[in-house]
């Protein structure tokens, strides 16, 4: 949508729009690559990358995600591969 904001949405047209900030220095890789962070069974999409880039978008976390962080709840990283 803009430099700071990125809309995802479904195949229906629902979806919501994020908060972004540009994040440098991850290694060009061949294809793109979506991080999220689990709490158990939530995920929370944390950054996006596109392919061959040295650049990417991290979202600000949401405010389920800091109430999850604040009682130290387990985070993992799960990273998804976007082909090109």
């Amino acid at each position: 949508m803009s430099e700071t904001t990125l809309r995802i949405f479904n195949s229906h047209k629902q979806g919501t729009v994020v908060l972004t900030t540009r994040v440098e220095g991850k290694p060009l890789e061949n294809s793109g690559k979506m991080v999220f962070h689990r709490y158990g069974d939530a995920y929370f999409l944390s950054e996006l990358w596109g392919a061959a880039s040295g650049s990417g978008r991290k979202v600000f976390q949401s405010r389920a995600e800091k109430e999850l962080r604040g009682k130290r709840a387990e985070m993992e990283i799960a990273t998804l591969q976007i082909a090109r």
